[in-house]
């Protein structure tokens, strides 16, 4: 679906463009990753940057991306992008029960690593 809509965020600025080729041939790339060889690697990769991809989601709906001419401005969330996210949330979740117990762990530990780790950057106002 980032496929789907490269053009009309390019058209607002290259980066966001980009960022939608990129998602979307990178989500391409793990659809056939889990085809042709599902295992440990492709769910320890895929997992946690299919759920950055729904974080940014979040942000942008929220308080909005951090760069580009439309940073910090919140955008309206769309029938069609709460669909896309909601499936990639499933993804995730279907991931997550395909990984078994300890890479599941080592996983959802290091999302939420990341997570504590952003926010005290944010709480100590390293991070805008």
């Amino acid at each position: 679906m980032h496929l789907a809509y490269w053009e009309s965020h390019w058209d607002q600025w290259w980066g966001y463009g980009l960022f939608f080729v990129a998602t979307g041939a990178g989500q391409a790339l793990l659809a056939a990753a889990l085809v042709r060889r599902p295992g440990r690697a492709v769910v320890l990769a895929a997992s946690p940057t299919t759920w950055g991809i729904v974080d940014m989601y979040a942000m942008s709906r929220t308080v909005g991306v951090p760069v580009g001419p439309l940073a910090g401005v919140a955008e309206r969330a769309g029938t069609i992008d709460l669909a896309v996210t909601a499936l990639e949330i499933v993804v995730v979740g279907l991931l997550l029960a395909s990984a078994g117990r300890t890479a599941r762990r080592a996983i959802v530990n290091a999302m939420l690593g990341a997570g504590v780790l952003l926010w005290a950057l944010r709480l100590t106002d390293h991070l805008a």
